[in-house]
């Protein structure tokens, strides 16, 4: 008990917790195609980045500048991408445990510290090159230092502020949803400074929104996403909590029921969070009514740092130091498990896209062509690239080529039969154009595919198939189909 009275002892252990729990979680064998997508465009023009953000893609730039400088500084390889998200992890946490301590006291600093350790939904996210862990980092940032804002104003406090809510801006939209939870928390506040700060930020992303909403013209890009009902918020409630459920709701249950006991609940700080946490996902529901934004699983995270200063701030109403210990060590257990089911699983797997890109390597020659359905451009075209394989490549359906991030296309052809059938007769024309090469076709099994593969059987001589062995890891390459002209 003597030892854990020393708090800076306990914020390091915890934090080598984290970042043991982050080290032990096995990260995907190779990239996943939303990481490829990212590094693809960094090896555009900076113009071209933006000009494709602003038209085509749902995100801002500032992560795929990001990603950009770090292959340039280090090499194009998966490790050094994932090691920044992380370093978001860690930085996360420290965070976390300021925001924790400012609301609850040193109780409540710690057990955020133990929640930030143990959350899977943070864990899994900074074993992958994707902006969600920078995005929870800015997240929990930005509100801990308008906290600080309205607890005493200071010029530094203003600053940090303003520069962590713009890079959070031009990090993921999600964090406008944010921003409007802020400005009902500051709805009585009289301190103009604090108001010009908000506004302040809020005004340096504006130029970016209003071009973005006057140029985007890709709305097929969310196609795939569905019109989310109340099952998506219990599905994104399921990521916040992912493998501590069962000690969560008893806990909540217990904290509230002590707080009420010992009267120690300050319900303008529990208002405040739960502002921060229902806000933003409240709004992402009501406009994915219209347009989809909500795809559980991936920008609430934004949220996911306040959802663990939340549960802090009632697990520590239970003041008794026993009690806390125990709580702390069954969720670091909990979620031990559930990433040593992921371990495990991942290491079944028996191939990856790497390696189904390596057995073409391996047998395609010069004058030959790779022919990309769908989404499997995305993960050949990484992979191709670091490998040298420089083959004339041709998209199906034709407009994946100039939309190569998108299910659109796809949407299109599997339910436009018309539309099904001119594509494959621009690839038929295409062939016809080849007087004598193999083509290598990159397969996603579906519907659309199968009639693609019955064409291509009419027309060319099947001579393999290359078929990734099972388990394989989850990726959009199901076959490589090999004919010959």
């Amino acid at each position: 008990m003597n030892f854990i009275k020393h708090e800076y002892i306990l914020v390091t252990v915890l934090i080598l917790v984290g970042l043991g729990l982050n080290i032990f979680l096995t990260a995907y064998t190779t990239f996943w195609i939303d990481e490829s997508m990212v590094v693809n465009l960094s090896y555009e023009s900076n113009s071209k980045i933006i000009s494709e953000l602003l038209t085509k893609e749902a995100h801002p730039p500032a992560y795929y500048f990001l990603i950009k400088i770090i292959r340039i500084i280090f090499g194009d390889r998966e490790m050094y991408f994932r090691l920044f998200s992380s370093l978001y992890f860690v930085l996360t946490g420290f965070y976390i445990y300021l925001f924790g301590r400012e609301i609850g006291g040193r109780s409540s600093g710690l057990i955020a510290l133990v929640f930030w350790s143990s959350n899977y939904f943070l864990l899994f996210y900074s074993k992958q090159a994707r902006p969600y862990s920078l995005l929870a980092f800015l997240s929990i940032a930005s509100a801990y230092y308008l906290c600080m804002l309205l607890k005493k104003y200071r010029t530094k406090y203003a600053v940090y502020y303003i520069v962590i809510t713009v890079l959070g801006l031009y990090t993921n939209y999600w964090f406008t949803l944010l921003l409007l939870a802020q400005l009902i928390v500051l709805f009585k506040e009289k301190n103009i400074k604090v108001w010009s700060a908000l506004i302040g930020a809020g005004l340096l992303f504006m130029p970016w929104a209003i071009i973005y909403l006057s140029r985007f013209n890709n709305y097929g890009i969310g196609q795939w996403i569905e019109r989310p009902g109340l099952a998506s918020i219990w599905e994104s409630l399921g990521y916040f909590g992912w493998g501590q459920w069962l000690i969560i709701i008893p806990g909540i249950v217990c904290g509230v029921i002590s707080a009420v006991v010992n009267n120690n609940l300050n319900f303008k700080k529990l208002w405040l969070l739960l502002i921060y946490f229902l806000v933003p996902i409240g709004l992402a529901f009501g406009i994915s009514q219209f347009v989809p934004i909500y795809t559980p699983g991936r920008r609430e995270i934004v949220l996911a740092p306040i959802f663990i200063v939340m549960l802090a701030y009632l697990f520590s109403r239970i003041e008794n130091r026993k009690w806390q210990i125990g709580i702390s060590i069954l969720l670091i257990l909990f979620t031990f498990q559930t990433a040593l089911n992921f371990n495990a699983q991942a290491q079944e797997w028996q191939s990856s896209d790497l390696s189904v890109i390596q057995e073409i390597k391996s047998e395609i020659k010069s004058g030959d062509y790779i022919i990309l359905y769908g989404l499997t451009n995305t993960n050949y075209n990484y992979y191709a690239r670091r490998l040298g394989i420089n083959n004339d490549k041709i998209y199906f359906p034709v407009n994946m080529e100039f939309n190569q991030n998108s299910l659109g296309p796809i949407q299109e052809i599997s339910f436009d039969s018309d539309k099904l059938k001119t594509n494959i007769q621009i690839l038929k024309e295409k062939i016809d154009g080849v007087e004598h090469a193999n083509f290598f076709v990159l397969i996603t099994n579906d519907a659309a595919s199968a009639v693609l593969i019955t064409s291509l059987d009419g027309n060319l001589k099947k001579i393999k198939e290359i078929i990734p062995q099972k388990p394989h890891m989850p990726t959009w390459i199901d076959r490589v189909v090999v004919y010959e002209k």
